[in-house]
């Protein structure tokens, strides 16, 4: 769809974020992950952002919608997870 987005990943030291350990930026096309927690966690702080600007690209509604962004960011990270082939 014509869209780069980085992906910064930053220790506890340097995010400066209290209420959340991950963003998606949309106006820089960042998402931002602290990296204070363990993998697995960290791993669904990416899926849960990345949702939200699969969201953001598509115009949706749901961008906004956390519940629903928890929702299918943790239902592509377990098909992630949990694929063989």
């Amino acid at each position: 769809m014509g869209h780069t987005i980085t992906v910064r990943r930053l220790p506890p030291s340097r995010w400066k974020m209290k209420d959340a350990v991950g963003y998606f930026d949309p106006q820089r096309m960042v998402i931002g992950i602290c990296t204070g927690a363990g993998a697995s966690t960290q791993e669904q702080i990416f899926w849960h952002e990345a949702t939200h600007a699969m969201f953001y690209c598509l115009g949706s509604p749901e961008y906004g919608d956390e519940q629903f962004v928890d929702q299918m960011g943790g239902l592509i990270q377990q098909i992630i997870v949990s694929s063989e082939f």
